[in-house]
C-alpha cells in the first residue's frame, strides 16, 4: 500500500475547503480521511529485522536445514533475516570468538537495534549468553539446537532467553541397536570435545542406566590424535554397536569438516554405525531416530513470532521436546541384512530402489484409469443393445399378434 506523504494530505485538504460543491467537498472529505487512515496503518507497518546467529558456516549440512525451518515461519511475517557465522566447527580456537565479537559489534554500532536475535547450536548460545549485557541489551534472544540441556534450561531463569532444545532421541536409539543387533553387547559412543559432543555424552550416559544388560563406553578424540582414533576404531570388533555422536577435533585439534571425518570413519570400521542427526544417513550412517533441524528452525521461528507479537521472552517457556523421527539408509540395512520388518511404523528409508509401480505410478493410474472409463462405456453400450434388442423383440411379438388378430 502506498504512503501518503503530509504534503499530499495538506492539498487534498485545500481541495475541500476551496471547492465551490458541497458534494465535491464531501466526496473528497471521505476520501481524504479513509487515505490518512489507511495511510497511518502503512506507516505502522514496519517489518521486524532480526539476526541469526550460526555456531558453524554454511557448508555445514545442518546449516540451510535449519534456514529453510526459520524462513517457513518467518517470511509469512515479512520479517528481515539478518545471518552471522560464527565459524566454530572450522575454526575452533577460542580466539575465533574474539574475532567475530569484533565484527559483530562493529556492525551493531553502524545498523539500526535488532527486534529478536536467533541463536543456533551451543556455541552461539553460549557466546550469547557472554555478550547479553554489551552486544544485546534488551534484546531478546531465542536459540535452537542446543545440546546442552543444562545451560539450555537454566536460561529458564534468565528473562531475555527463550527457545528450543536439541533434544535427541538417545534411548529409542539404543533400543533400536539392540533391536537390529542384538549378539551386540557393547555400545560405544563416537566422540570429541566439542561442547555439544560434551552435552550429548551426558545423556549416552544416563540412557546407559537403562540398559543393565550392556557395556556402554566411549571412543574419544579427546584424548587422542585422528590417526590414533582411527586405529582405535579399527581394532573394534562385530560384538560392538557404534553411536555417532560428534567427530571434528583431536586432541591436537586438527579439526576436519562433517564429511571428511564421516569418510575416515567409515573407512577404518566395518561395525554399523548409528546416528541421532539426519544429515549423514544414507552417506554411511546406517540411521536412527533422528533430529529434524529444519523442525528446529521452525519451532525456533514460531517462538521469535510470538516475541515479535509483543509476548516477552520471560513469559515464553523452554522447550524441550523435539518432532523427532525414524530414518534408515536402505543400503545399510541391507549391508549388515537387517530384516526391514524389524523397522519402526512409518520410518523412513533413504536410497531405496524404485518399485516398477513406484517409478510408473502416474503412468499405471492413467492406463488403469482409462481401461477402466472404456470398459465401462463398453458396459454401458453392451447393456443398451440387450436393451434394444429385448425391445424389438417385445416389438415384434407385438406386430404378430396384432397382424393375427387382424386376420
Amino acid at each position: 500500500m502506498k504512503k501518503v506523504s503530509i504534503c499530499n494530505s495538506i492539498k487534498v485538504l485545500n481541495v475541500v475547503f476551496t471547492s465551490n460543491h458541497l458534494a465535491r467537498r464531501l466526496v473528497i472529505f471521505l476520501v481524504f480521511w479513509i487515505i490518512l487512515f489507511f495511510g497511518g496503518m502503512s506507516f505502522a507497518d514496519v517489518n521486524k529485522r532480526v539476526c541469526f546467529i550460526s555456531s558453524y558456516h554454511p557448508g555445514f549440512p545442518t546449516f540451510f536445514q535449519q534456514i529453510e525451518g526459520i524462513k517457513s515461519i518467518l517470511d509469512k511475517t515479512n520479517t528481515v533475516i539478518d545471518i552471522e557465522y560464527m565459524d566454530t566447527k572450522r575454526f575452533p580456537q577460542r580466539n575465533q570468538w574474539t574475532v567475530f565479537q569484533n565484527a559483530l559489534s562493529f556492525k551493531l554500532n553502524h545498523i539500526n537495534p535488532y527486534d529478536a536475535v536467533i541463536v543456533a547450536d551451543d556455541n552461539a548460545l553460549i557466546f550469547a549468553i557472554e555478550q547479553q549485557k554489551k552486544l544485546f541489551m534488551d534484546t531478546p534472544i531465542v536459540f535452537m539446537g542446543v545440546n546442552n540441556i543444562d545451560i539450555a534450561l537454566d536460561q529458564n531463569e534468565n528473562p531475555q532467553i527463550t527457545g528450543v532444545v536439541e533434544a535427541v532421541s538417545m534411548v529409542e536409539t539404543i533400543e533400536l541397536m539392540i533391536k537390529f543387533r542384538p549378539a551386540a553387547k557393547h555400545i560405544v559412543a563416537i566422540v570429541d570435545n566439542t561442547p555439544s559432543g560434551q552435552g550429548d555424552l551426558k545423556k549416552f550416559y544416563k540412557a546407559a542406566e537403562k540398559f543393565k544388560s550392556h557395556e556402554f563406553s566411549e571412543l574419544s578424540l579427546a584424548d587422542k590424535t585422528w590417526p590414533d582414533f582411527l586405529k582405535s576404531l579399527g581394532a573394534i570388533d562385530d560384538d560392538t554397536c557404534l553411536l555417532l555422536l560428534s567427530a571434528y577435533k583431536d586432541k591436537n585439534s586438527k579439526t576436519y569438516l562433517f564429511e571428511e571425518s564421516l569418510k575416515k570413519i567409515r573407512k577404518a570400521t566395518e561395525v554399523p554405525i548409528f546416528h541421532l542427526w539426519y544429515h549423514g544417513i544414507g552417506e554411511g550412517l546406517l540411521g536412527g531416530k533422528v533430529i529434524s533441524h529444519f523442525e528446529q528452525g521452525k519451532a525456533a521461528a514460531e517462538i521469535t513470532t510470538k516475541i515479535l507479537s509483543g509476548i516477552p521472552a520471560s513469559g515464553i517457556e523452554i522447550t524441550n521436546q523435539s518432532p523427532n523421527k525414524y530414518v534408515f539408509d536402505f543400503s545399510e540395512l541391507k549391508k549388515f541384512e537387517i530384516n526391514q520388518a524389524l523397522l519402526p511404523k512409518n520410518s523412513l528409508i533413504l536410497n531405496e530402489p524404485e518399485s516398477f509401480y513406484t517409478k510408473y505410478k502416474k503412468i499405471i493410474w492413467i492406463i488403469t484409469t482409462t481401461i477402466t472409463l472404456l470398459s465401462l462405456a463398453l458396459l454401458i453400450s453392451i447393456a443398451n443393445i440387450l436393451k434394444r434388442l429385448k425391445v424389438e423383440k417385445k416389438l415384434k411379438k407385438n406386430e404378430a399378434k396384432y397382424r393375427t388378430i387382424l386376420t
